[in-house]
């Protein structure tokens, strides 16, 4: 099987991993295999920049911790900017939390990835401050962007 059909059958294995099951643990052999992949075939780097950001940009079919978990890794400058073009296309109203998910991996600290036992000792501690400031944040900015779409969006 070639790389680029394997790709796309681990991806879907990770698809229905987590229909059947809302453990991301479960799913974690199908993406390390995704992501040796990945670094087993330079060759085919622009096929799977443009498959990680076909994945980004249709989070509905594709399951985005498929590039979260790539992408702590690989941290790929292509993926990252069309995480930020879409990021921004929302104008910080309530943002595409999608595509905040994917750049809060290109930080120092990605704070799902600590359910994973290959990230488990590669990520910094938490502090317990900055995990309830981050989820305040994430409510707030959520409800904000819910509340500009119900009362404030143009009449037709």
């Amino acid at each position: 099987m070639n790389p680029q059909e394997e790709f796309w059958r681990l991806c879907n294995e990770v698809v229905v991993a987590l229909d059947q099951s809302q453990d991301y643990r479960l799913t974690e052999p199908s993406l390390l295999k995704i992501l040796d992949l990945v670094k087993a075939n330079p060759k085919e780097r622009q096929f799977f920049v443009d498959a990680f950001i076909a994945i980004l940009e249709n989070p509905r079919k594709w399951r985005i911790l498929i590039v979260e978990f790539c992408m702590r890794e690989l941290k790929y400058p292509e993926v990252y900017q069309k995480a930020m073009e879409i990021d921004k296309t929302f104008k910080g109203v309530s943002g595409d939390m999608d595509a905040y998910s994917v750049l809060q991996v290109y930080g120092k600290v990605w704070p799902t990835g600590r359910i994973f036992e290959y990230y488990k000792h590669k990520e910094p501690p938490i502090q317990p401050m900055a995990i309830r400031y981050g989820r305040t944040k994430h409510f707030y900015h959520r409800m904000k962007g819910i509340i500009r779409r119900l009362f404030l969006r143009p009449r037709e």
